[in-house]
């Protein structure tokens, strides 16, 4: 029997609510709260302009933004059929500048270039190469004085450590000539880190050694020696070489990584403490240290497994730092690690599981206690392995070596909400107004042509696509969509 209110039908004989114009807040908390009713939607202020339909996130100050293009096209580094090549470092110069260092086999000179990055768009400055053959080599960065420093075992001169000055104005690059620094030979290891202006501490593997080199310009002009001991480092990974502030930086390597160096720059000469902390099988690592929150942040990873730890470096006796936070990572052993240092206890990484069909982007926060949180893995369409990556002025330039031996590059847009992904718009809002989004278990209906029954998800040009991943809702009907 249907039931009315003044004559009106409210409940029909089919039992079904009808001609209901309000439900009361309890009324709607209870329907809610029993898991009655439609989907899930909220209300946030647009930050630019938002059409209906548009995929949206989170901006970093709370607000709703459409999701713009996460990775560029590929640009050009190195022209195809060189073989051989290999990349050596990449590093920020700037707000919107960085350089690139790799060689070509052909003649096994190393060669560097500036790109410049405007808009999601890589310019590069003229080519200038090294004029000698040379491996393993890193830049440190001396962005005060518009000059660097270059780390590398020489293949011509018995594989020893030697290191190069040099400069830069704009896109252009001066070198100077290459000038000895470590008698170890053969080691497959080199890094390098600015301590103060026209200073840097390099290390070698092997025993390791320890070196301060002064430089002025395009010239070094003093180099200071310490040789420690202990573990050697093995193979050729980025970042394991911080500099911790006050000419003080810690070195991580050897056996599993479980050899941490103290290495006290900051005078003439430098001086070395040594601890051993084993945390784990670990043979992978890359990091960054957190200036903000004072922790050392490092990704490490063997054939099994793959977690992120966070450590306290503060102590002046390296044997108390310690392990504040560990994360594990889903599924099994990563690889391709790489890691830059945003700020404000922000970093992104890089990685990909074996099971992976592409690198994966990750952004990280590290909490003032040393919690590790992380954003959501974005998949990019690197298939190539990658160790050297940059962050400059909002972008991370990943640079990879194609099949056919071509030096090329992405740019992945951290800025772009997709990081933040949360739903879709339900209308037109302009900037400033309070723009309705729907989340999962709602259903947005300003969608068109859709195909029923299709999974839906947002591609890496920030645009709804069938197919893509994340998975974001299945279609209802050909402008609905069902977000799950």
């Amino acid at each position: 029997m249907a039931i009315q209110v003044n004559g009106t039908t409210v409940i029909n004989n089919s039992r079904a609510l009808n001609n209901i114009t309000s439900v009361d807040a309890t009324t709607a908390a209870a329907i809610g709260n029993a898991g009655v009713g439609g989907g899930g939607s909220i209300e946030l202020v647009a930050d630019g302009s938002i059409s209906a339909g548009d995929p949206v996130g989170i901006t970093s100050t709370g607000k709703v933004k459409t999701v713009s293009a996460v990775e560029t096209n590929e640009f050009t580094v190195q022209s195809a059929n060189v073989s051989g090549s290999v990349i050596w470092d990449c590093k920020p110069i700037g707000s919107d500048k960085f350089i690139i260092m790799y060689r070509q086999n052909s003649d096994y000179y190393a060669r560097l270039k500036i790109g410049t990055v405007s808009n999601g768009s890589v310019t590069f400055g003229s080519e200038v190469s090294t004029g000698i053959s040379f491996g393993y080599g890193q830049i440190a960065i001396d962005e005060a004085n518009s000059s660097f420093c270059i780390y590398f075992r020489y293949e011509s001169a018995s594989y020893r450590g030697y290191a190069m000055a040099g400069t830069y104005s704009g896109t252009s690059i001066s070198l100077g000539s290459p000038q000895y620094v470590s008698g170890q030979n053969g080691q497959y290891h080199h890094n390098i880190e600015r301590i103060a202006s026209n200073k840097y501490l390099t290390s070698s593997s092997g025993n390791p050694d320890f070196h301060i080199v002064n430089t002025s310009g395009t010239s070094v002009t003093s180099v200071s020696t310490t040789y420690s001991g202990g573990y050697g480092m093995s193979t050729p990974v980025d970042d394991n070489m911080q500099h911790l502030g006050s000419g003080i930086v810690m070195y991580n390597t050897g056996s599993y990584f479980r050899t941490w160096y103290r290495v006290d720059a900051s005078g003439s000469t430098p001086s070395v403490q040594v601890a051993d902390h084993y945390n784990g099988g670990w043979d992978r690592s890359s990091g960054w240290y957190d200036s903000t929150n004072g922790y050392y942040f490092r990704t490490v990873s063997d054939a099994g497994a793959f977690k992120l730890e966070t450590w306290d470096v503060s102590n002046s006796n390296p044997t108390n730092w310690s392990n504040v936070s560990s994360y594990a990572m889903p599924g099994n052993g990563y690889e391709w690690l790489s890691a830059s240092y945003i700020g404000n206890g922000q970093g992104v990484i890089t990685h990909k599981g074996p099971n992976a069909d592409s690198m994966g982007v990750q952004k990280i926060t590290v909490t003032s206690s040393g919690s590790i949180l992380t954003g959501n893995v974005i998949a990019t369409s690197i298939t190539a392995q990658t160790k050297f990556t940059a962050y400059v002025g909002g972008s991370y330039i990943i640079p990879y070596r194609k099949n056919d031996h071509t030096i090329v590059l992405r740019v992945i847009n951290l800025g772009s909400t997709y990081f933040g992904l949360i739903g879709l718009s339900e209308g037109n809002y302009s900037n400033g107004q309070t723009a309705t989004v729907t989340v999962t278990s709602g259903e947005n209906s300003s969608q068109s042509g859709l195909t029923i029954g299709q999974s839906y998800g947002v591609n890496l040009g920030g645009t709804l696509t069938a197919g893509a991943t994340p998975t974001l809702g299945v279609a209802t009907a050909s402008n609905r969509l069902l977000l799950t």
